[in-house]
């Protein structure tokens, strides 16, 4: 009877590693247990590094060798540690089969090589992080490719991904930008620097430069997708539309024309006891009253919940839509 069992990629991997064993008709080498001590010091600065046998056994007379560290900036503990790391392999056919002590001068080094890491952990840690990101992008991406294809489809002349040109794109940019609800104000409103969309004025709605942006990082990504590169060649007419000199200018006009009607990003408003009181009394009186319908009750206490939350969390109101029941661990009255 033969048992099947599952096993992971690592335990698959050591499996695999042992299999020449079962054909193996050599012998492995005695490896002598008597270990010599050798006592090594290390240095390093922004630019080189240094070290010296300080003291050895077998006839191993004093050394040194130094040698300067790449082009790349590293934190000074990631140099000590790095010149450990090549002082040792620099006398790798010294120190083999020896005790080795080092000595430096940075204790967060021997800290570091003494601490037990769990790679496997932490790379399921961030595969977990990288495929939840992955998912929320790629919903977002999903939504504003089928936007753009029906828009393209929908063109005078029908166009797809791979047929359309910078000017395509910004058209794009110029038709989702209708659907915004940034007010721009003209240099000859009366409202001209008012944050307040539901003024009464014939100012057109816009989207705001930032999201603006935003629609264009999405685009990059979406054209990456479908391997249309980084670049965009103004004379075939072909490659990446969206990274066309054209396509910037736009997403610069539109926050010079942002600035020019003192547009602002918006923030949230906090929210004082000053304010709040007045609130909760309103609430409170509105559910004192004796005709007060079923929806109405619970309409006012979910606002009051919701006022009283954000005040004593001290969060943004937007953060405690993803508040769960299981966070709430006292009731505010």
């Amino acid at each position: 009877m033969v048992a099947l069992f599952l096993v992971d990629d690592y335990v698959s991997a050591e499996l695999r590693h042992w299999c020449f064993l079962d054909a193996w008709t050599g012998c492995m080498s005695w490896r002598s247990e008597a270990h010599k001590q050798i006592v090594l010091a290390t240095d390093a600065s922004s630019y080189k590094y240094g070290a010296v046998v300080l003291r050895g056994t077998d006839g191993i007379p004093p050394q040194t060798l130094c040698d300067y560290f790449g082009a790349v900036e590293k934190p000074i503990h990631l140099k000590e540690a790095e010149a450990v790391h090549n002082c040792l392999l620099s006398f790798e056919s010294k120190l083999k089969h020896h005790r080795v002590d080092v000595l430096v001068d940075k204790q967060v080094v021997l800290h570091g090589l003494q601490l037990n890491i769990d790679t496997r952990k932490i790379e399921d840690r961030l595969s977990l992080l990288d495929k939840k990101t992955d998912q929320s992008n790629s919903a977002k991406r999903k939504r504003l490719a089928a936007s753009l294809a029906d828009f393209l489809s929908n063109l005078p002349t029908p166009l797809t991904l791979c047929s359309c040109s910078p000017e395509d794109i910004r058209k794009f940019l110029v038709w989702k930008d209708e659907f915004g609800k940034t007010k721009i104000h003209t240099a000859s409103c009366l409202y001209i620097g008012s944050s307040d969309s539901r003024v009464n004025c014939a100012c057109p709605l816009r989207l705001a430069a930032g999201t603006v942006e935003g629609v264009i990082n999405l685009l990059c990504r979406i054209f990456e997708d479908h391997g249309f590169g980084r670049f965009w060649d103004s004379m075939t007419m072909q490659g990446y539309p969206v990274c066309s000199q054209i396509v910037k200018e736009y997403l610069t006009r539109i926050r010079e024309e942002q600035a020019k009607a003192n547009v602002l990003p918006k923030q949230a408003k906090p929210i004082f006891m000053s304010k709040l009181r007045p609130i909760a009394r309103y609430i409170d009186m509105q559910l004192a009253r004796s005709d007060i319908t079923s929806r109405e009750r619970y309409v006012l206490l979910r606002d009051q919940a919701w006022f009283k939350l954000q005040f004593f969390a001290g969060d943004r109101a937007g953060d405690l839509s993803i508040l769960l029941s299981q966070q709430i661990s006292k009731r505010f009255v």
